[in-house]
């Protein structure tokens, strides 16, 4: 049986937190951002909400709605961190894209546990956009 962590509410009990959850929205950007998770919610699709609080200077609140995969983890597709797992507050780079229909997605996640750690994966990230053709 598989344990996660107890933070993640059920949809009853996301309605009954008083958590504003009609603030966090789907993001307009693509890109990479610094995030805080807020809270988690079970979807009704086995699927997991994530609610960020980003810290990209915009101070935007996103939702990202991290669907089961066949190893039973709620990471994206290109993975690094398993959201079941996380705790609340815990910080987080994401690649955000979106689909055809505009709905932003977390298309990579990476745990960040201190500064030293964002230094370090801002800097591979920014390695990875000179190297991918994006201007900087």
């Amino acid at each position: 049986m598989l344990k996660y962590n107890q933070t993640t509410l059920s949809q009853n009990q996301l309605i009954d937190s008083g958590f504003p959850y009609w603030e966090y929205e789907s993001l307009t950007f693509t890109g990479y951002c610094l995030a805080q998770l807020q809270l988690k919610v079970w979807g009704e699709n086995m699927n997991l909400i994530a609610y960020f609080d980003c810290l990209d200077g915009l101070n935007q609140k996103a939702s990202f709605s991290i669907f089961r995969d066949k190893d039973a983890k709620y990471q994206p597709k290109k993975g690094h961190h398993d959201l079941a797992e996380s705790t609340l507050g815990q910080f987080f780079i994401l690649k955000v894209a979106q689909n055809e229909k505009g709905y932003s997605y977390i298309e990579e996640i990476w745990q960040v546990d201190s500064e030293k750690d964002v230094e370090n994966m801002m800097g591979m990230l920014l390695e990875e956009l000179k190297s991918s053709k994006h201007l900087i």
